[in-house]
């Protein structure tokens, strides 16, 4: 049997924060025995007297429904808990859970990445990232290159007469 995993979670104390959030639980409980997760509440106002951080080093998850949550955390707490751990350690937590997220990369960065690919068309050769799209998980990958600058102009413009 595969090891047991605990989640925590906090949301705020109102039937649109709570309930959905137990019932989801459950659910994902059923179909995925191994992995428990159980949800705490608190009011709105208990969330603006304690710090964010605070919570989310002591939850797995955190769902607050106030519209300045997001810009808050992004800019200030969570930005900071996520460099708790390396870029490669959360996307191994997230992708496997298809929560879409990729590593950011400078210029230099980007042009060692796999992703980027010489395509060829007409013996041109053309530096681009691939298609980011994946389908149960296999990454398309298309052989033909971009087509040429104004291949198909004659085409398009026939179709407009």
């Amino acid at each position: 049997m595969a090891e047991s995993i605990k989640l925590r979670g906090m949301t705020w104390d109102h039937s649109r924060g709570f309930t959905p959030m137990v019932a989801t639980a459950q659910r994902f409980h059923e179909l995925h025995p191994e992995i428990d997760i159980s949800w705490s509440k608190r009011s709105l106002q208990e969330f603006a007297d304690r710090p964010l951080g605070e919570l989310a080093e002591q939850f797995d998850f955190l769902v607050i429904d106030h519209p300045w949550t997001g810009f808050a955390a992004v800019k200030q707490i969570l930005a900071g808990h996520l460099k708790t751990k390396p870029t490669d350690d959360w996307l191994a937590v997230l992708e496997p859970a298809d929560i879409w997220c990729a590593k950011l990369h400078d210029w230099s960065g980007l042009r060692t990445t796999e992703a980027y690919q010489v395509h060829q068309s007409d013996g041109c050769a053309y530096r681009t990232t691939r298609c980011p799209i994946r389908i149960d998980g296999e990454r398309i990958y298309n052989p033909k290159g971009s087509p040429v600058l104004g291949e198909h102009t004659k085409n398009i413009l026939n179709e407009l007469e």
